[in-house]
């Protein structure tokens, strides 16, 4: 088993300054055009993408990871030109990175990127080990949560196949294959993608003081790490 931890933006009002860090963004084209950056998904770039301009809300600061999820963003990251340099010295492949300005008090900031992960590493996942769920509807209304037994990356898209027109199935915790690389992207964990990183890239990602991101263990569900009194709480504090 390999330590890795998913990468989740803060929830303290006193790094975020506004707990709804970005709320509108600028567009130069519409979010429907051809080559806007929300057509890129889940893949390498064959074009380069027009990006959105994000404006900060009332009273939000500017940190290294930036809270967003508006059009123009969507699942993928927002970050600095600090953590962008980080990725790029310490992850080989599997990221590119898109300029996405922003804009704080009517002045604009360059230096922000959008980083879009197209590698889907299932083959890291440790799958016997790790917690599968497939939550799907019931025949009376409603859904249920049911836990699958998945043996490899072929078995679980084959099981995702298999129930896609019932339900949806995510990894709930993430148990890593010992590995030498410092990042993976899983698209299909609980909550939408994950993007995680090592022990040692999430050391260096600390040790240069970023600001707004949070590192959730990824054997941990998302419950277990945001219960009350629970993880989230101990290393981060009380969300406001």
């Amino acid at each position: 088993m390999a330590n890795f931890y998913r990468i989740t933006h803060s929830l303290d009002s006193g790094i975020l300054g506004n707990l709804d860090q970005v709320v509108k963004a600028k567009y130069s084209c519409s979010i429907y055009d051809e080559h806007f950056i929300d057509q890129v998904f889940f893949e390498k770039a064959k074009f380069d993408p027009t990006t959105a301009k994000a404006i900060l809300n009332n009273g939000a600061k500017l940190t290294d990871l930036i809270k967003t999820s508006i059009a123009g963003f969507g699942v993928k990251l927002l970050v600095s030109e600090k953590m962008k340099r980080i990725f790029q010295k310490n992850v080989n492949h599997g990221v590119e990175f898109f300029n996405s300005p922003l804009v704080k008090d009517e002045t604009e900031y360059p230096d922000y990127f959008v980083l879009n992960a197209f590698e889907d590493r299932l083959d890291k996942v440790d799958f016997t080990n790790s917690e599968i769920l497939l939550r799907r509807r019931k025949k009376g209304g409603g859904t249920e949560t049911v836990v699958l037994e998945i043996k490899s990356d072929t078995n679980f898209l084959a099981a995702k196949d298999y129930y896609k027109n019932e339900g949806f199935l995510f990894i709930n915790k993430l148990i890593v294959k010992m590995m030498a690389e410092d990042f993976l992207f899983i698209r299909y964990m609980q909550g939408g993608p994950g993007y995680f990183v090592s022990e040692h890239l999430k050391s260096i990602i600390e040790e240069n003081g970023c600001t707004g991101i949070e590192f959730v263990p990824s054997e941990l569900s998302l419950q277990e790490w945001s219960a009350p009194g629970g993880m989230r709480e101990k290393k981060y504090g009380k969300v406001d």
